[in-house]
C-alpha cells in the first residue's frame, strides 16, 4: 500500500502471532483477577496438627498429636509415614540435611532419615514438646524433665547435659571389724583429740561461713526451642528462667529471672535477647550476661509468642490477641494489629507482609502490612492454629487443629 512517496507494509497476524498475543492477554488477566493470596491445596489427616511444618527437598514434614511424623510432596501428595508409638508430637522438626530431628510425648528424641527410616532415637525422663536445634553436627534438645540435652547427629551419642545429673553417691566400703581393746583405745584418742581442739577454738572468733553454692534445678522446659548465638544457647524455662548455656561444655554462663514461666523461643540480635514471657511482657536484655533490662513491653496477656525482627521492628503476639510491632532499640509500640483470638505462632516475613496465625477461638491465617500493621489478607481454618507459617519462594505452609496442612501461594502484595 502506497501513500504518498511511502510504501507502507500491513502485516496480517498469522496462527502463531495470533496464539502468543491471545497467551499474553490472558496471562495478564489471569494475573490481574487471581487473588492476592490464594489456598492452593490443603492435606486432611486423622488428628489435630500443631507441629510447624519442615520444608526440604520435596518434602513437607509435620507431627501429630496421633504420634505419627508425615511426609507430604509440594502438589500435596503423600509420601511416606514414621510412626512414634505412644505419643504427640508438638515439634517443628528440624534437619541436617542429611537426618530428620524431632522429640515426642514419649520422652523419646528420633533421629530417621529421607526415606522414614529410624537411625536412632535417645530417651529422655520425662516429655519433648519443643523444637530441637541442629549447629555444626550437634543437635540440641530440651525436655519437661528439666534438661538441655547435646546430642551428637551421628550416632546420638550424649555430649552434655544441663544441669548435670546428680553422681549417685557411692556406699562406704564395709571395714573389718576392729579387737574390743582396739575400739576402746581409739575412742580415747578420738576424745583427747577433740577436747584439745575445743581448746584451741575457745576465746576465737568463729569463722564466716562459706555461702551454699547456687543450685541450678530447672523446673521444666516447655516450648522454647534453644537459640544459639556465638556459642551460647538461650532457652526459657517454666520455672521464669531465661538461661545461658555454653554450647561448648554445657555450662551455665548466666540466668535471667521474669516474673512467670518463658515458652517464648528467644531471638538474638546485636548483642541483645528478646523474649516473652507469661508475666505478660516482652524483655529485651543483654547478651553478655543478663544483668541489664534494655527495656521491657507490657501486653495485655501472656507471651508465649516468639519475636521476630526485620527493619528495625520486634513483631510479637500476645494472648490479648494483639500482632505488636515495637522499635527494636527502645521497645516502643509502632503500630498492632488486633486478631480474634490468641497469637501464638511465630510471624514470618514476605517482602512487606507480616505472616501469622490466629489461635483458640480464632483459627484464621493472617498477612498484615509491615509497620503499618493493617491488614491485607485472612484465611479461616476450621480450628485453632497454633504452628508457625513456613516460607518456601512464595508458597507457604501452615497447620491447624483442624486437621489439615495448608499450602498457600502469594500472588501479589500490591
Amino acid at each position: 500500500m502506497q501513500i504518498g512517496g511511502f510504501v507502507m507494509k500491513r502485516t496480517i497476524p498469522g496462527p502463531r502471532t495470533f496464539g502468543i498475543v491471545f497467551s499474553l492477554v490472558f496471562s495478564s488477566f489471569v494475573l490481574a483477577c487471581s487473588p492476592a493470596v490464594e489456598k492452593v491445596w490443603e492435606f486432611p489427616i486423622g488428628s489435630p496438627i500443631y507441629s510447624t511444618p519442615l520444608v526440604i527437598e520435596d518434602f513437607i514434614i509435620f507431627g501429630s498429636e496421633s504420634g505419627t511424623l508425615h511426609a507430604v510432596d509440594k502438589k500435596g501428595h503423600a509420601r511416606w509415614q514414621f510412626q512414634a508409638s505412644s505419643s504427640e508430637i508438638f515439634a517443628h522438626p528440624q534437619s541436617d540435611g542429611k537426618l530428620i530431628f524431632f522429640g515426642a510425648t514419649n520422652q523419646k528424641f528420633y533421629a530417621i532419615d529421607m526415606r522414614g527410616q529410624l537411625k536412632w532415637h535417645f530417651a529422655a525422663r520425662e516429655r519433648i514438646k519443643s523444637d530441637p536445634t541442629v549447629a555444626e553436627g550437634v543437635v540440641y534438645l530440651s525436655s519437661y524433665d528439666g534438661h538441655v540435652y547435646a546430642l551428637d547427629t551421628v550416632k546420638g551419642k550424649l555430649q552434655w547435659i544441663f544441669p548435670p545429673e546428680k553422681k549417685a553417691e557411692k556406699e562406704e566400703e564395709e571395714k573389718p571389724e576392729e579387737a574390743e581393746g582396739e575400739k576402746d583405745a581409739k575412742a580415747e584418742g578420738e576424745k583427747d583429740a577433740k577436747a584439745e581442739k575445743d581448746a584451741k577454738a575457745e576465746g576465737e572468733e568463729e569463722a564466716e561461713e562459706k555461702p551454699a553454692e547456687d543450685i541450678i534445678m530447672p523446673q521444666a522446659f516447655s516450648y522454647p526451642a534453644p537459640t544459639i548465638k556465638n556459642g551460647v544457647l538461650y532457652i526459657g524455662n517454666l520455672d521464669g528462667y531465661m538461661y545461658a548455656i555454653q554450647t561448648a561444655d554445657g555450662k551455665l554462663k548466666w540466668r535471667f529471672k521474669a516474673g512467670e514461666g518463658i515458652t517464648s523461643t528467644a531471638l538474638v540480635e546485636d548483642g541483645v535477647v528478646y523474649f516473652g514471657s507469661k508475666d505478660d511482657n516482652v524483655y529485651a536484655i543483654d547478651a553478655k550476661n543478663g544483668e541489664k533490662v534494655i527495656w521491657k513491653f507490657n501486653t495485655g496477656g501472656d507471651v508465649l509468642s516468639s519475636p521476630k525482627a526485620k527493619d528495625g521492628l520486634l513483631y510479637v503476639g500476645s494472648n490479648d490477641g494483639k500482632l505488636y510491632a515495637l522499635d527494636l532499640k527502645t521497645g516502643k509500640e509502632t503500630c498492632h494489629f488486633t486478631a480474634k483470638g490468641p497469637i501464638i505462632s511465630y510471624p514470618a516475613f514476605y517482602k512487606d507482609l507480616v505472616i501469622f496465625s490466629g489461635g483458640q477461638g480464632d483459627g484464621n491465617v493472617y498477612a498484615v502490612r509491615q509497620g503499618s500493621c493493617k491488614l491485607f489478607f485472612s484465611h479461616k481454618t476450621g480450628y485453632k492454629i497454633e504452628s508457625d507459617p513456613v516460607f518456601d519462594g512464595d508458597r507457604f505452609y501452615i497447620t491447624s487443629g483442624d486437621r489439615k496442612l495448608y499450602s498457600f501461594k502469594i500472588n501479589k502484595t500490591k
